[in-house]
C-alpha cells in the first residue's frame, strides 16, 4: 500500500528541480492573494505545467516516478494485464513486488478508484507508480502490439465465457434477490461484468460511435452502437447477465441501481485511454426489463471549427457575414440528428471574444465550451426556454443562443431580443430553408417581426462520407439521374459519374467511414422580405433564392459532393429532396 508523504506539493517541486525555492515563495505570495490551489498558480505564472504538477501530486501519495521508456518490461509482466484492460484505463503494468502486488503506471494519479478497480478486475493488490500521458499511450502501443487490436472478436469471447460460467446470474429471476439493492451492487462488481462493460466503451470509443444501446427483448439481449447514424449490433450477452450488465451502467453514473420503475438520467465523465469523454446515460423501463442508452461525446475529438464542417465556400461566406452582424437571428433548421447543435457550436466559437458575453440554453447542454455561460432547461421545474431567455436577457449579454425554437412564446421572445441589439442563434425543425419561414407563420408568429429580425436560414443534413479505399465510380442510367436531379450539362457530358459503396477492411466492411454536412443557406433579403409580408408560399421563396441568391438547395450540394467522390448517390437519395421549381 502506497504511503502518502508529509512533504508539500511546493517542496516536492523544488526537490525535482522544477521550481527554484525563491520562484516557490513568489507562487505562495500569490496564493496567499487568491487563494486558489498552489498548482493551479504555478501553472498560471508558467513556472511549471500541469504534467509536472500531476506527477508531483502522484509522489505526495506516496508513487515512485518512472522514465517508462527506458523500462524494459518483463512478457509475463504484461501479460497480467490484458491489453484491453490497459487501453481503457489507460495503465502499463511494470513489476511484480516480492509480496505479490502488480506496480502499474498511470498518467492520473488523481484517479483514486483506479486502483482499486484494477485489483477487482486482475485479482491482486495494485500499486501505482506516476508516469506522463505522452510515455503511457507510447508504452501501450509498443508493449501491446503483439496482441490483437480486434476487440469486437475480444468482446464476443469474454460473453461467451460468461455464457458458459453464467455466474449465477439465472438465480436473477428470483424477485427477493433482484429487490436487494446489495446483491444488484455486488453483481455489477463482478470482474467479468466490469469487462464487458469496460469493452464496449472501448469499442464505441475507437468506432467513434455516437450511442450505445442496451436493449431487452423477451428472450434476447443485445448491445448496438450507432455509427455515422445507423445501428449496428456489436454482441449479444445471454439475457441472464442483462441485469447486471445495466446495473454496471447505473453504478458508474451514480443512478440509483434499485430503482427500476421509472426512468433516469444522469451525465458522467470519463477517462478512456487518452480520451475525455463525456457520457449521458437514460434508462427507460420496458415490458422486459431496463433500456439503457449511452449518448457518447469525445471532447477531445470534437470538431467546432466552421470551416471543417463540411460547408461549401459559397455557404461559409454567408454564414460568416450573418453571424457578423450586431443584432439579428440566425437559425438552423433540419430534423433531429442532423447536426444543427454542432453547427451553432461552431458559429459560437467563431464567435468567442474576449469582448462578447455569450450566454446559451440548452436542453442538454451537450459541449462544454470554455469563456461561454451556458445554461440548462429544466422543463420539470418551470425552466423552459421562454422562462430562461427571460432571465438571460437580464445577464447583458451580446449574443445569445436558444437550443431550441417549439414555440410561440419563445420565437416571441427571440424576436424581441434581436430587436433590441442582440444576436441570437437557434434551432427549428424544418425540412428545407424556405420552409422555415412559413414554420414561424404557422407558429403565429407576425411577418413585421420576421422580416425586422430573421437574417438568415441554413438548412442542413448528416449524410455519410464513402471510404476512399473501396469505393467504386460509375455512370447511373437515365432513370438514377432522374431521380437525383441532375442537370441536362451534366448529362451530355460522357465523363459524368458518381460513386458507390462496397466494403473493405479500412471500413469495417460498412462502405463508409464518417459524416459530413449538407447546407442550404437563405439569406433574408429586401426581396424576400416583401415576399413574406406578403404570405408567400416556401417554394416561391426558394425559386427566388436560387435564381437570385445563388442558393443550391440540400440535393445540389449533396450531388456535388457525390460526384467528387466524397459520398454515395444513394446517399443523395436518402438524405435529401428534389425539388424542381427552379
Amino acid at each position: 500500500m502506497a504511503t502518502m508523504t508529509k512533504r508539500t506539493l511546493g517542496e516536492i517541486l523544488v526537490e525535482q528541480d522544477v521550481i527554484s525555492p525563491l520562484e516557490l515563495d513568489e507562487a505562495l505570495q500569490r496564493q496567499r492573494l487568491t487563494g486558489d490551489f498552489l498548482g493551479r498558480v504555478l501553472v498560471k505564472m508558467e513556472l511549471c505545467t500541469e504534467q509536472d504538477v500531476l506527477e508531483a501530486l502522484g509522489v505526495q501519495q506516496g508513487m515512485e516516478r518512472v522514465d517508462l521508456p527506458k523500462l524494459k518490461i518483463r512478457d509475463d509482466v504484461l501479460r497480467r494485464v490484458a491489453a484491453d484492460v490497459a487501453r481503457f484505463y489507460n495503465i502499463v503494468p511494470i513489476r511484480e513486488t516480492p509480496d505479490g502486488a502488480l506496480v502499474v503506471a498511470v498518467a492520473d494519479p488523481l484517479n483514486i478508484g483506479l486502483l482499486d478497480t484494477l485489483e477487482q478486475i486482475i485479482g491482486c493488490p495494485v500499486r501505482g507508480a506516476v508516469s506522463n500521458q505522452r510515455d503511457v499511450t507510447q508504452s501501450i502501443n509498443s508493449n501491446y502490439s503483439y496482441e490483437s487490436s480486434d476487440l469486437h472478436g475480444t468482446l464476443q469471447d469474454l460473453v461467451a465465457r460468461v455464457g458458459e460460467k453464467e455466474l449465477s446470474f439465472d438465480e436473477l429471476g428470483q424477485m427477493a434477490i433482484v429487490g436487494d439493492v446489495d446483491n444488484l451492487v455486488a453483481l455489477s462488481q463482478e470482474p467479468e461484468v466490469i469487462k464487458i462493460v469496460n469493452l464496449v466503451l472501448l469499442e464505441a470509443v475507437q468506432k467513434k460511435a455516437s450511442d450505445i444501446h442496451f436493449e431487452m427483448y423477451e428472450t434476447d439481449f443485445r448491445i448496438r452502437l450507432r455509427l455515422d447514424g445507423l445501428l449496428h449490433e456489436i454482441v449479444a450477452p445471454p439475457k441472464s447477465i442483462s441485469l447486471a450488465l445495466v446495473s454496471r451502467v447505473k453504478v458508474m453514473c451514480g443512478m440509483d441501481i434499485g430503482e427500476r420503475r421509472l426512468p433516469q438520467d444522469a451525465r458522467i465523465e470519463l477517462k478512456i485511454g487518452d480520451s475525455d469523454i463525456d457520457v449521458r446515460v437514460a434508462t427507460l423501463p420496458t415490458l422486459f426489463g431496463e433500456n439503457c442508452v449511452m449518448r457518447i461525446l469525445d471532447r477531445t475529438s470534437v470538431n467546432i471549427n466552421l470551416e471543417r464542417l463540411g460547408l461549401g465556400d459559397g455557404v461559409l461566406k454567408k454564414v460568416r457575414t450573418v453571424i457578423a452582424k450586431p443584432n439579428g437571428i440566425l437559425l438552423v433548421t433540419g430534423p433531429t440528428g442532423s447536426g444543427k447543435t454542432t453547427t451553432l457550436y461552431a458559429c459560437l466559437a467563431e464567435l468567442n471574444e474576449i469582448t462578447e458575453k455569450i450566454i446559451t440554453t440548452e436542453d442538454p447542454v451537450e459541449l462544454q465550451i470554455e469563456n461561454l455561460i451556458q445554461c440548462q432547461v429544466r422543463e420539470d421545474i418551470g425552466l423552459t426556454f421562454a422562462a430562461c431567455l427571460r432571465s438571460i436577457l437580464r445577464q447583458d449579454p451580446d449574443i445569445v443562443m436558444v437550443g431550441e425554437i417549439r414555440d410561440l412564446e419563445t420565437a416571441q421572445i427571440a424576436i424581441e431580443a434581436s430587436l433590441t441589439g442582440h444576436f441570437v442563434l437557434s434551432t427549428l425543425h424544418t425540412n428545407s430553408a424556405a420552409e422555415t419561414v412559413t414554420r414561424l407563420l404557422d407558429m403565429d408568429v407576425e411577418p413585421f417581426l420576421i422580416t425586422s429580425a430573421l437574417e438568415g436560414v441554413l438548412a442542413q443534413r448528416l449524410i455519410r462520407k464513402v471510404c476512399r479505399d473501396c469505393r467504386q465510380k460509375y455512370r447511373p442510367d437515365p432513370d438514377e439521374m432522374d431521380l437525383l436531379g441532375v442537370p441536362a450539362p451534366w448529362r451530355k457530358d460522357p465523363g459524368f459519374s458518381v460513386y458507390r459503396h462496397k466494403g473493405c477492411a479500412a471500413c469495417d466492411f460498412r462502405g463508409y467511414k464518417g459524416r459530413t454536412g449538407v447546407y442550404e443557406m437563405l439569406m433574408i433579403d429586401e426581396v424576400i422580405k416583401e415576399m413574406i409580408l406578403g404570405t408567400a408560399m416556401a417554394h416561391e421563396i426558394r425559386k427566388h433564392a436560387r435564381k437570385n441568391q445563388g442558393m443550391l438547395t440540400l440535393r445540389e450540394e449533396a450531388l456535388i459532393k457525390a460526384v467528387r467522390g466524397e459520398t454515395t448517390a444513394s446517399e443523395v437519395l436518402e438524405h435529401t429532396e428534389f425539388f424542381d421549381d427552379f
